[in-house]
């Protein structure tokens, strides 16, 4: 995951968003833990214990993706993901540090 924008911010790391910032999801997985079937994407305000979803569904099973999203989420403190696998019947889960946002 990278937010965009006046610079490049990765996983962990502090940025600045704004309404123009526009967050990069990039996965890649393996044939041991199966194609990707859902991605979730957070945003909040951490102290305020506000926390809003987007819920992306992989219609098309693949072991990698990119998705590119603008979001208005220039008052939220940070961004983290959450995505899902599944090899047959066995279903993983994995979670990303969030991106902190240095201008709220």
């Amino acid at each position: 995951m990278q937010v965009e924008g006046n610079e490049i911010t990765s996983i962990g790391d502090t940025g600045s968003f704004s309404l123009d910032s526009r967050i990069v999801l990039t996965g890649k997985s393996t044939t041991e833990f199966g194609h990707f079937t859902m991605i979730n994407l957070y945003y909040g305000i951490f102290h305020e214990k506000v926390e809003n979803k987007i819920e992306i569904t992989l219609e098309r099973h693949k072991l990698d993706f990119q998705i590119k999203l603008k979001v208005h989420y220039s008052d939220a403190d940070y961004v983290r993901v959450e995505a899902f696998s599944q090899k047959d019947e066995r279903k993983y889960f994995c979670l990303t540090n969030p991106i902190w946002n240095n201008t709220t």
